[in-house]
């Protein structure tokens, strides 16, 4: 497992960066604002979900690309009707789950950036990662009367058994 991190946003660039040495491996222009990204556990393919507040529906992109040197768009996964929001892989890389801002929950293959439209068949996948505030193994995060904005980050992991909350307190 690298110690590689990618980070994207406003400023229309992903930017690929190494924890342990705290110094920036690559920067690359998008073609628009981007709101989630994820790597690989090789680091070897970076998903980049685009969108923003002026995001027509239907428009949003999720884009895996090579990330040795150079940024290369290897696929494209257009079926989220809103702005991508989180992004995770599975562990072996092969698989894609995305969330948007309209409340979808969508998987896709990487190689191919296809649909993967039966949910069921990804239930043994093992995950690099869980960001997704949608899916089976954090449904207990949400309220029965939930309006859907209520968690905006989700960090799920089989090490440890707790659970922590982070609220911000008005004054």
């Amino acid at each position: 497992m690298k110690a590689e991190y990618c980070t994207v946003g406003d400023d229309q660039t992903i930017r690929v960066r190494c924890s342990l040495k705290k110094t920036q491996l690559r920067i690359q222009r998008l073609e628009c604002v981007a709101r989630a990204c994820a790597l690989t556990d090789s680091a070897d393919i970076v998903a980049v979900g685009f969108g923003g507040r002026n995001s027509v529906a239907g428009l949003s992109k999720t884009a895996q690309a090579k990330t040795g040197g150079i940024l290369v768009k290897a696929a494209i996964f257009d079926k989220h009707q809103s702005y991508i929001t989180h992004l995770d892989f599975s562990a072996d890389g092969q698989v894609l789950q995305s969330n948007c801002g309209a409340y979808e929950l969508l998987f896709s293959n990487t190689a191919t950036g296809k649909h993967i439209t039966s949910a069921s068949s990804t239930k043994d996948t093992q995950w690099h990662s869980w960001t997704c505030v949608l899916g089976w193994p954090v449904q207990g995060i949400w309220s029965p009367c939930s309006n859907g904005i209520n968690i905006n980050a989700v960090c799920a992991s089989s090490l440890t058994s707790r659970f922590y909350s982070l609220f911000i307190l008005s004054n």
